[in-house]
């Protein structure tokens, strides 16, 4: 994840700097917290010789960012990772999430015909094209969304995330090209998703034959809700009480690489330090107690759960 501009920065994004007992710098909470007090736990568990009924495994992995398809989907798909239960470290506030929006992330292209500036009406302008896709998409999928909630996660949203088109001032665009993040709820399909936006292509494209538009998805990943009454919600919950937290289930707000585990069927939580805001932003930090809270939390449950019968 790319830090953006440092004038942004008030501490070097890649300083690691420690202040009033917060660390800063990009990565810091998402997810170096959460790793950090993973393997503080497993090394605890270890040093101190607890038996565990079963395998501790501790997976760290590069690409969750970008989809995750050389990270966890590798590991999983490959069956190196096959656990029975998982524990996704993100910043949740150290707070049990058990539900994530699953994502959509889409491309349009639309195509028209270049002709001079002075005489638009001689081509089709495709940036004018791709404007009144995205509107319709808007007005008839947003709209709707706006309506809809889910107990634990964040509303279901229709984002556009980039757009470019045209060479130049005076010539009228011959290409352009949008991507849009569509973020469904626990009970909402991605699969879904993308067909409701293909409808809405169709209809534009009987209303104008000419309207030359192409729908790409190019990445879907399902969400995530996790039973409150599974064994391992329990038995977090029973930890974190224990600790004077708050054992209430929340939901996570992104996305994480928990759905490759909820989408098998394997019973899945997010715990973590930190809050979900700070992740990408400038002067992300973390603080440093409450990763100790969270290598406690995680020592805690795995004795708990793999604990000899």
């Amino acid at each position: 994840m790319p830090f953006g501009d440092r004038a942004t920065w008030r501490h070097d994004p890649l300083g690691a700097e420690i202040v009033g007992g917060r660390l800063y710098g990009r990565g810091a909470g998402d997810p170096k917290g959460c790793a950090a007090a993973m393997v503080a736990a497993a090394e605890t568990l270890a040093r101190l010789g607890v038996e565990l009924r079963g395998s501790l495994l501790l997976s760290l992995v590069s690409d969750e960012e970008v989809g995750g398809a050389k990270g966890t989907d590798m590991l999983v798909q490959r069956g190196l990772l096959r656990p029975d239960q998982v524990i996704i470290g993100e910043m949740t506030d150290n707070r049990i999430a058990i539900a994530e929006k699953g994502v959509l992330w889409v491309r349009l292209v639309t195509r028209g015909r270049t002709a001079h500036g002075s005489t638009p009406w001689k081509g089709i302008n495709a940036v004018r094209s791709m404007v009144r896709v995205l509107s319709a998409l808007d007005e008839e999928i947003g709209t709707r969304l706006a309506t809809m909630r889910h107990p634990l996660t964040p509303p279901p949203s229709l984002s556009v995330g980039t757009i470019a088109g045209g060479i130049a001032t005076n010539v009228v665009p011959d290409h352009c090209e949008a991507t849009i993040d569509r973020r469904t709820l626990p009970h909402e399909s991605p699969q879904d998703a993308l067909a409701e936006i293909d409808r809405v292509i169709a209809r534009l494209r009987e209303e104008d034959p000419h309207l030359d538009v192409t729908v790409e998805p190019v990445q879907t990943g399902p969400p995530v809700e996790t039973s409150p009454d599974t064994p391992l919600v329990r038995g977090a919950q029973e930890v974190v009480a224990s600790m004077d937290l708050d054992p209430a289930p929340v939901g996570y707000q992104q996305a994480s690489d928990g759905r490759f585990f909820s989408a098998r069927g394997i019973d899945t939580i997010l715990f973590g330090p930190g809050a979900a805001e700070l992740a990408h932003a400038p002067d992300e930090f973390i603080d440093l107690d409450a990763v100790a809270t969270a290598a406690v939390f995680y020592a805690q449950v795995a004795a708990r759960l793999l604990a000899p019968s």
